[in-house]
């Protein structure tokens, strides 16, 4: 089933979803050193786990005055 909906290009969104970052990925590691897309992609596979972007975006709106 799943290959006749690959073949039709109708994949369920989720496994699209993640085919399009893989391209994107492989996009991103293609472009030069230099650009700013592939130097915040290379820092955050570095970091890893560590890296609680949304939990950070939060606080740093709460201390500009933005609250839910």
């Amino acid at each position: 089933m799943v290959s006749l909906q690959f073949e039709m290009d109708m994949l369920p969104v989720k496994w699209e979803a993640l085919r399009r970052g893989i391209v994107f990925w492989v996009q991103a590691m293609r472009m030069n050193d230099g650009r700013f897309v592939k130097v915040v992609m290379l820092e955050a596979l570095e970091i890893g786990s560590k890296v609680r972007w949304v939990k950070d975006l939060q606080q740093s709106l709460e201390k500009l005055g933005w609250r839910r």
